[in-house]
């Protein structure tokens, strides 16, 4: 398949579909950046450490994916298709899934893709908002004898640290996590008036206004990182050192993953995961 023609980032809808073409499935299609190979890269790794690594101590193995897209991506540089996050997680040995996702024509085309691939083990669907559907949730979960991976990959800063509070306090879990650096924070706290939609956007994201602070101060954009890894810290959640950066064809950084775990064999395995990098090679922290 040959460059997406005519793509461009006006040509996805507002969930980040592809309205150019779609996929060699006939379903709906996410269009994506070249460095989402690098994400998937990781996720692909720290699940099949997670699935693996954990199923003789926990029978129940959740994927539970918070914003699940329609489960394929394409490339929109090179427009080649790849699996999205849910198909990925489906490869590897979970025995129950929950997939949450706000773009109704997503769903859809999700449930046809994870259709072929669940081999009798048990999913759940929802559509919503996941800031919004955590009752439907943990009503899919059961947690006695289970352990999940939570993946929290928003477009900017859609995931509220509420959220992140009362899977803490719901869960066994570990959450993999998009932490927005140059795609929305770096460009937007730069601006000289923000609005007030903005401004609550992050009050939500980081679960009070202590940001404000550190943009007066105009410091590295590093700190907000810094705060919002405090942040996980004060809901008894350990996150490692280990941070893959996304970048763009200039290099310039887009995204960081953050893990947060309260089990330090979690973090072992996030370290293992991030010691070989998508091109082979070896990575220095």
């Amino acid at each position: 398949m040959n460059n997406c023609e005519g793509c461009d980032l006006d040509s996805r809808s507002e969930a980040g579909l592809c309205r150019v073409q779609l996929a060699s499935d006939g379903l709906p299609i996410m269009c994506v950046g070249a460095w989402a190979e690098n994400k998937h890269y990781y996720l692909n790794r720290y699940c099949d450490m997670f699935a693996v690594g954990t199923k003789n101590k926990w029978p129940r193995r959740y994927y539970i994916d918070l914003f699940s897209g329609p489960g394929l991506a394409i490339n929109r540089e090179t427009g080649q298709e790849a699996d999205g996050s849910p198909l990925i997680a489906l490869l590897r040995p979970f025995t129950d899934f929950v997939f949450v996702e706000a773009n109704p024509e997503s769903l859809e085309a999700l449930k046809m893709r994870v259709k072929p691939l669940l081999d009798g083990r048990h999913v759940n669907f929802i559509l919503g908002d996941a800031n919004d559907t955590l009752s439907d949730i943990v009503k899919n979960v059961r947690q006695q004898g289970s352990l999940s991976l939570v993946f929290a990959d928003p477009f900017t800063v859609q995931l509220k640290m509420r959220t992140v509070q009362w899977l803490a306090n719901h869960f066994r879990a570990d959450i993999l996590l998009h932490f927005p650096y140059g795609t929305y924070l770096r460009r937007v706290l730069t601006l000289t008036n923000l609005g007030e939609e903005t401004i609550t956007a992050i009050d939500e994201f980081f679960g009070d206004t202590e940001w404000h602070k550190l943009r007066s101060l105009r410091p590295n954009p590093h700190a907000y990182l810094e705060l919002y890894e405090d942040k996980l810290h004060e809901l008894g959640y350990m996150t490692g050192d280990n941070y893959p950066r996304m970048a763009n064809s200039r290099n310039a950084t887009l995204y960081y993953l953050v893990l947060a775990s309260k089990d330090e064999l979690a973090l072992k395995f996030w370290k293992s995961a991030n010691e070989i990098g998508p091109e082979g090679q070896r990575t220095l922290f």
